[in-house]
């Protein structure tokens, strides 16, 4: 297809598309882009040819700094047919989705976001996982973010489709790493933006990667940091630098503090907990093991108190009548059963001997009381029946009183 040759009434036009496509060139925000590269890049993506002389430029040298010239920073001018373009500083820290030469802005913004939105992690510096960067980014960067959109041209001008969030931070990274080692002029503002050091690392704890600093966010500046930073010429402008180091120190440490102060009183908590179940443990234990005195309960076969005041006051017992039934003489026996009753008449009073004759030495048997009552069973040959037997027997049983 044949190319059409410009003219100069679409002289703006150019230079909004030579613009466009300079700062599709990550090198732009770095060592700059030579002008051959983007001449032959501007004609492949238009079907172009560009021709300056229609266009009033007498030298290449001329053509781009009139037509480049809202965005242009011209690094190298020896060689007038071929020179070296980029973009300043300040537009490449404008973010900008479309436009590989805003990584500056891009890095700057990745920074914060793990300065306020990352975890300790076990060296003690703020990271946070790869996978909650892109929402954070949408919010804080530019709300049409997206890492799978993001493509950008190399300085030989090939081109280059992100496809992941890891890819893009391995560009990230690489590209600060070539600005820094370049030896160009830089704003303040831009020196600043790429102070902090990012690094990719494996999680330990989920299936992802890890964005932190790679040094303690509250740790000095190293030698190559410092090294980066603008020249100072007065005590003025070194007491503000000094000043805004201070102050941004402080601030990532605040963060540090906030969560040191928190996994303290849950630390504290957890003690007053694990102390708690201890005392109750303990308490249990000696529940359980404690042992009832030995002389607590009296012995079951030892007469009760009032019979030993009874039979001190009286030696001779209270008259009662006892039977082996249940209400009336002839009641119903206590014991379960279908045997009919045989009612049982007995002759005297059963008068019961104090217990206390039995006893230590407040007395003894009566003399006869045994043989008396042995000659009562030995008068019957056979033990009387007292279930079966229709017969009543009466059973006289000897007064102790009596006998004396």
């Amino acid at each position: 297809m044949p190319r059409a040759i410009l003219s100069s009434s679409s002289a703006t036009t150019v230079a909004q598309q030579l613009s466009d496509l300079l700062q599709c060139f990550p090198a732009a925000a770095i060592g700059g882009v030579q002008w051959k590269t983007l001449l032959q890049k501007y004609e492949e993506r238009y079907s172009t040819r560009l021709d300056i002389f229609s266009l009033g430029h007498e030298t290449p040298l001329a053509a781009s700094t009139m037509l480049l010239f809202d965005v242009l920073r011209l690094v190298n001018s020896e060689d007038g047919d071929n020179p070296i373009v980029a973009v300043e500083d300040e537009v490449a820290l404008v973010p900008k989705p479309g436009s590989a030469s805003s990584w500056p802005s891009l890095y700057q913004v990745l920074c914060t976001v793990v300065r306020e939105n990352g975890t300790v992690d076990e060296e003690g510096g703020q990271a946070i996982l790869v996978s909650q960067l892109k929402p954070l980014l949408q919010r804080m960067w530019h709300n049409t973010f997206d890492e799978a959109s993001f493509g950008y041209l190399t300085e030989e001008g090939s081109s280059v489709k992100m496809r992941k969030m890891k890819h893009l931070l391995q560009a990230l990274l690489r590209w600060r790493s070539q600005r820094l080692e370049w030896n160009g002029r830089s704003c303040r503002a831009m020196d600043e933006a790429l102070r902090q050091e990012l690094e990719l690392v494996p999680s330990k704890r989920h299936n992802d990667l890890l964005l932190r600093f790679v040094s303690k966010v509250d740790a000095p500046l190293c030698a190559s940091e410092v090294c980066i930073c603008p020249t100072v010429s007065t005590d003025d402008d070194a007491a503000e630098v000094s000043l805004e180091i201070s102050s941004r120190a402080s601030t990532m440490s605040s963060a540090v503090q906030e969560e040191l102060a928190a996994l303290r009183a849950e630390n504290e908590k957890l003690r007053c907990r694990n102390n708690m179940l201890e005392s109750t443990v303990s308490y249990q234990d000696n529940f359980i093991t404690a042992q009832l005195p030995e002389n607590l309960f009296d012995n079951p076969y030892e007469p009760p108190p009032q019979v030993w005041h009874s039979a001190s006051a009286s030696p001779t017992a209270s008259t009662v009548s006892h039977s082996g039934f249940s209400g009336s003489e002839s009641g119903t026996p206590m014991g379960s059963g279908h045997v009919t009753p045989v009612p049982l008449q007995v002759g005297h009073p059963i008068t019961l001997v104090p217990m206390g004759w039995f006893m230590g030495d407040r007395g003894i048997i009566p003399c006869g009381l045994v043989q008396q009552a042995r000659a009562v069973f030995e008068q019957h040959r056979a033990i009387p029946n007292w279930f079966c037997s229709q017969q009543q027997i009466t059973i006289n049983v000897p007064r102790p009183d009596l006998e004396q």
